[in-house]
């Protein structure tokens, strides 16, 4: 997970929605058109329905489309404006208005960052260590 802007869909290299389980261009371009619109979980759970229904189970690297799409729901609710997440650590950049306290969820704040150093090569266990914290601070 390379940046996770909160005005826009998240930036990945394995993110994606593959040819090989949606051939038509066209079909794919609007499907993530319709992805980056969306903009509450009801919605985007009722967009992975439909993906299951129409075009049966999810590929990883949809699956992980999803998950970005989730965090950048997330991450707009909590006025987070951008999550880095790299193998050696992953960085918040709160919004101006944002209100929420760090204290006590192991981030170290840094510059108007909030950094959690932390070795995660692996991007999916970054992903979901990213859930994980933004979940921490919507509790």
């Amino acid at each position: 997970m390379a940046r996770t802007p909160s005005d826009g869909a998240p930036t990945s290299t394995s993110g994606a929605l593959p040819e090989s389980w949606i051939p038509e261009a066209d079909l794919r371009l609007s499907l993530y058109v319709r992805l980056a619109r969306i903009e509450t979980d009801d919605a985007l759970d009722a967009f992975e329905e439909e993906l299951l229904d129409r075009f049966g189970p999810l590929p990883a690297e949809m699956a992980m489309l999803l998950a970005h799409a989730h965090i950048r729901l997330a991450a707009r609710a909590l006025r987070i404006a951008r999550i880095d997440a790299g193998p050696a650590a992953i960085a918040f950049t709160p919004r101006h208005d944002c209100a929420l306290e760090v204290a006590g969820t192991g981030l170290a704040e840094s510059k108007g960052r909030w950094i959690l150093a932390e070795v995660i090569s692996s991007e999916a266990e970054r992903v979901a260590r990213v859930e994980s914290l933004l979940d921490g601070f919507g509790s």
